[in-house]
């Protein structure tokens, strides 16, 4: 995704839109992964499905962000933030002739087979399916049985979404990092997914630090890449933040950044898989990417992982500016939390 109408010079920019806006629909999950960074949530006024239309009314006819991506904890829970979903799905369609946002969806892929044939017929533009790595290691942090049931809907999902429609997105950290190339292996082969994008392990501030990862095993998930061999040609995304340690950069060979908010590399790795390297140079909450609670609150991207604070981050809620996707996002710009993260306005 590339931003459009986009100017930067050291910490200013002008965007007249987010890229990404994420919309968390609610605080449910029939999961209880121990790398949830949304554990023991609980949103009590939740925006009821009328709410979240009038709010799509004018994300998609008037701010136009390049994509929407929606999440649950697990959306596809509660039957409610599926329609929500399927809701905004007819409302971009209806309101841009010519599409310009991107709508997908973030899932654990364990109740997918609930609404197969409205997926399998809808405009939905991707689907990401996040999985921690193969059976055994997924089951002990998702707990037993989650990949079964996973596995059952792998097939027919992949067939209905093939290409860069179907993501999976593991979390790397240090007890896993062995075992994700092989993972990424064995999708290949046996369902022919072809696209993942890999983020690092974050700690959060709202459960004890369980994992971590370190320098030597991001190398030995790179070697372990380029060593394996897959039958359809492959896309690896690996992202991080500058604020990780130097020594990613050092190990990826990445210049310094030159003004650019996202520094890419891609890198061919001799086994028909190209893995691209992206390094996020700035904070890009409220200007680039949003977040908002199941209750409204427009929060910075940044502040996505620190759910115990959404309130207090919140820099204006979309019941207090009548649903105005425009001015919410205005006023974001103009919020004392933009300034913080380093962002001016032009």
């Amino acid at each position: 995704m590339n931003a459009r109408n986009v100017r930067y010079s050291g910490n200013t920019a002008e965007l007249n839109a987010p890229v990404i806006v994420s919309v968390l629909l609610n605080d449910i999950c029939n999961l209880r992964c121990q790398t949830c960074y949304l554990e023991n949530m609980n949103e009590q006024s939740s925006l009821s499905r009328e709410e979240w239309n009038n709010f799509f009314e004018s994300l998609f006819g008037d701010l136009k962000p390049n994509a929407t991506v929606f999440v649950g904890k697990e959306i596809f829970a509660k039957d409610e933030s599926v329609e929500t979903m399927f809701d905004a799905l007819k409302q971009r369609d209806r309101l841009q002739a010519s599409k310009i946002t991107d709508i997908g969806v973030i899932t654990n892929g364990t109740l997918l087979q609930r609404y197969r044939n409205r997926l399998e017929g809808s405009s939905l533009d991707w689907i990401d399916i996040s999985i921690d790595g193969p059976r055994e290691f997924n089951d002990k942090i998702r707990g037993e049985g989650s990949y079964s049931k996973l596995e059952r809907n792998l097939d027919w999902i992949s067939k209905a979404f093939q290409g860069d429609r179907l993501w999976v997105v593991p979390t790397l950290c240090d007890a896993n990092a062995s075992q994700i190339a092989q993972m990424i292996e064995d999708l290949n082969k046996t369902y022919g997914i072809s696209h993942y994008s890999i983020g690092l392990y974050k700690h959060r501030s709202s459960a004890p630090d369980l994992f971590s990862v370190g320098d030597s095993e991001v190398r030995r998930f790179v070697n372990d890449l380029s060593r394996i061999e897959i039958i359809h040609p492959t896309k690896v995304v690996l992202g991080y933040k500058a604020d990780n340690p130097d020594s990613y950069s050092e190990i990826f060979n990445l210049p310094d950044s030159d003004g650019e908010t996202v520094t890419t590399k891609q890198i061919d790795l001799g086994n028909s898989i190209s893995l691209d390297i992206q390094r996020n140079n700035r904070n890009m909450g409220l200007w680039r990417a949003v977040r908002i609670s199941s209750e409204g609150d427009w929060l910075a991207a940044e502040d996505l992982f620190d759910h115990l604070n959404y309130k207090q981050n919140a820099v204006t809620n979309l019941r207090d500016v009548r649903y105005d996707a425009r001015k919410a996002y205005e006023i974001g710009l103009r919020s004392p939390r933009a300034r913080s993260l380093g962002f001016v306005q032009l």
